[in-house]
This record gives C-alpha cells, structure tokens and sequence, in this order.
C-alpha cells in the first residue's frame, strides 16, 4: 500500500509539532516554587547545637535537658526528673538535624484546619544556646508519607511544609518509652 504525498506531510508536521511541544514543555518549562524546597533540611543546625526540647501533645508536656557536653546525656525534667532514654532521644534528635522537607507552599489562614495546624497533634520546641526553633504538627498526608507542619512559623506567614512522617512516631511514643530503666 502506498501513501499519498499529501498523507506523508501531514505525519512528518505531526512529529515536528509533537516535538516542539515535548521540547517546550518539558525542557523549558520552569519548576514551580514549591519544587525548589524539595529535599531541602527542616533546620540548620547540629546536633550539638540542641541544648533542650520541649515536646506539647495531648494537654502533656515533655522536657527534656542536655546534660553533658562529650557525652550526649539527656535528662528528663517534666513529667518526671529521671534520666530520658537515649535511643528515643537520638532518634527524634536525628530526624530533627537531618529531616528533609519534601516541599513547602502557603496557605491561608482560613486552611489550616485542613492540614491539621488548627489544633495541631503536637508542638516541638527546640532550645538553642540563645533562641529557641518551633516545630508545629498537623496530619499526615494521605499517602502517610510526610505530615504537613509549620517549620519555625513567621507570624505574619503560613508556609506548610512536608516533612518526613517519622517525627509522628517519635513524638507519639508512651511516657515510658522516654523514660530510661
């Protein structure tokens, strides 16, 4: 079977077309806003840098004090003065220094209460040597794999971003869990 001449133009300016849109499109198209947080730390800052934390959830406050400086030694001071478990301690240490945001976008205040931040499920409060960071949590995404949370919230700013679910499971853990045997 053999294709006319008019036939054969109409599939090359086909491709050329299909070309020029794909090159246009993907290649030169620039990233949202939102794309250039990704993998982007929560904080700057060291492990060493964390003097204390305060952990607020469910109407109950955890505390807990940097006690040594070679060793990293934790002391629980609310609810109760005993020394805090340094696996549990670490791991939520660990997620704080090395925690990526996997993107960032603004809402208004009107939303938060779709992301949770209304009433949110837990406010972490890092205490450096001479200022102090907030961490405010909401739900989880609904492919449970990052929470929405205010990182450090401006007043006058209401800039979600996507964290790593982790910090859920690390602040949701019992009393107990912190406590050193």
């Amino acid at each position: 079977m053999k294709l006319q001449r008019s036939t054969w133009i109409l599939v090359v300016s086909a491709l050329i077309l299909g070309g020029v849109v794909y090159v246009s499109e993907v290649q030169w198209t620039p990233k949202p806003a939102a794309e250039e947080t990704k993998g982007k730390r929560m904080f700057d800052l060291a492990e060493e840098d964390i003097q204390g934390i305060i952990i607020q959830k469910d109407g109950e406050t955890l505390e807990f004090v940097r006690t040594g400086k070679t060793e990293p030694i934790w002391q629980m001071k609310q609810p109760d003065n005993v020394p805090a478990r340094d696996a549990t301690v670490s791991f939520l240490l660990n997620l704080l220094v090395n925690g990526k945001k996997e993107r960032s976008f603004t809402i208004s205040p009107e939303e938060k209460y779709q992301y949770g931040l209304q009433n949110p499920l837990a406010k972490v409060i890092i205490k450096l040597e001479h200022k102090t960071i907030d961490l405010v949590l909401g739900i989880p995404t609904l492919n449970n794999q990052f929470i929405y949370a205010f990182v450090n919230p401006q007043k006058d700013t209401n800039e979600v971003s996507l964290v790593p679910i982790d910090l859920k499971y690390a602040i949701e853990k019992e009393l107990s869990e912190w406590k050193n045997r």
